[in-house]
């Protein structure tokens, strides 16, 4: 009797699977390592092949939904950034773009306010470089010298 493949798809991690038939009706995730049991079977074959190209499809068109999601997200933000930052707001984005939306964009987001509001704010560096160091790192020491 030839193997049999099945298109499975995790429920905590969103991905679709190629997984062989097995008399147990549970299987382990690949991605992120939860086992959970079989409820819906995608597509079966008994071409490990066909399977897969299945899954690459599933996983593509899920990627492309997502980033779809994602910028949609960001771009409303950038816009209310554009009209005073709101950091409610920013969070809801990055919540609805799958996540955190990272100190760097809620960076980018102050710079821009401050642009608008005419006033740019110093590079980062400066909050971590002690007196006398120049944005470069390099040490700008006085003609003290010990005699």
């Amino acid at each position: 009797m030839p193997q049999t493949w099945l298109v499975v798809c995790c429920h905590a991690c969103g991905k679709f699977q190629v997984d062989q038939e097995k008399k147990v009706k549970k299987w382990q995730c690949k991605v992120c390592g939860e086992k959970q049991s079989l409820q819906r079977i995608y597509a079966r074959s008994h071409s490990a092949k066909d399977c897969r190209q299945v899954v690459q499809k599933y996983n593509s068109a899920r990627g492309e939904v997502e980033a779809e999601d994602t910028e949609r997200a960001l771009q409303q933000a950038y816009a209310e950034a554009e009209d005073g930052y709101d950091e409610d707001a920013a969070c809801a984005a990055g919540d609805a773009a799958g996540g955190w939306l990272g100190e760097d964009v809620l960076q980018q987001q102050l710079d821009q306010q401050g642009q608008l509001a005419g006033t740019a704010r110093p590079g980062r560096w400066l909050e971590y470089a002690e007196e006398g160091e120049d944005e470069d790192g390099s040490s700008s020491l006085s003609a003290e010298t010990e005699s």
